[in-house]
Parts: structure tokens; sequence; C-alpha cells
């Protein structure tokens, strides 16, 4: 399986050979560095979820801790309790191809996810330098 071969590579290697995004279909500018750009209307960050924490506010509220890596740059995403209703928790999980639609706030430098709007899984796609056929699949 292509994420059993990119964790032998990351786990003997240090590093990926392949990226992680090669396996899915990306637009290619949704990356770390242009969700940060200030003329960037509607960022959308697509990346592999390298790890997840769940935490609670001050107030007790539940929120989420999301690291992607968009195979150059590793953010934290933070999921608010109110925008996590509204998730398909499925798919947030480590190792899985998602876009984020995110709000970065730069005096923290770090990101969340936007309001109102959902993150999606991104749809595999065949790609042969994995070393693997990986079938197209449609997103749920």
């Amino acid at each position: 399986e292509v994420n059993d071969k990119l964790e032998f590579q990351k786990q003997y290697l240090g590093y990926w050979i392949d990226s992680p995004l090669d396996v899915y279909r990306c637009a290619g500018d949704r990356t770390i560095a242009n969700a940060k750009k200030e003329d960037n209307n509607d960022p959308i960050i697509e990346g592999i979820i390298v790890e997840t924490q769940e935490a609670k506010t001050k107030t007790k509220k539940d929120y989420l801790k999301v690291w992607v890596t968009d195979g150059i740059q590793k953010a934290l995403v933070f999921c608010w309790d109110t925008e996590l209703r509204n998730q398909d928790l499925n798919f947030i999980k480590e190792g899985l191809g998602v876009a984020i639609p995110v709000a970065y706030d730069d005096k923290r430098g770090t990101f969340v996810l936007a309001r109102y709007k959902t993150i999606r899984k991104l749809v595999l796609r065949t790609h042969k330098s994995v070393g693997l056929l990986v079938e197209d699949e449609e997103s749920e």
C-alpha cells in the first residue's frame, strides 16, 4: 500500500522520497505558503494530516489541533468546537489527504479552520512514481 511505502521512507530515511501528495489529485497551488498570503481570499491547504490532538479550551470546550504537511512545510490548524460540529470526523485522521479551508492569523502564525466550511478528503489518483497503481476514487 502507498501509505506503507511512505511510512517506510519516513521511518528509515527520515524523509519522504515521494511526496505524500503524489497519490492524490491536487490543485497544486493550495500550499501552506499560499494560504498565508494576504491577497488569498479563500485559502485552502491541501495536505496530509500528520498528527491530531484533542484539547479543551479554558472554558472546557473541545477543540482539535491538526498538523498538516503540503510536502514542503508543516502547519498547525486549530479546529474549534463550533466548526468541529459541522465536520465528518472520519476525514480528520493521520495519514489522510485533505483539503482544509483556513483563515491565517498573522499575529500568532497559525491557521484556524475557516468558519462555516468543511474539510474534504482528497481524491486518490493513479500515480506510477510511488511504485503502486492507485485507482481513482471519487470523494464522498
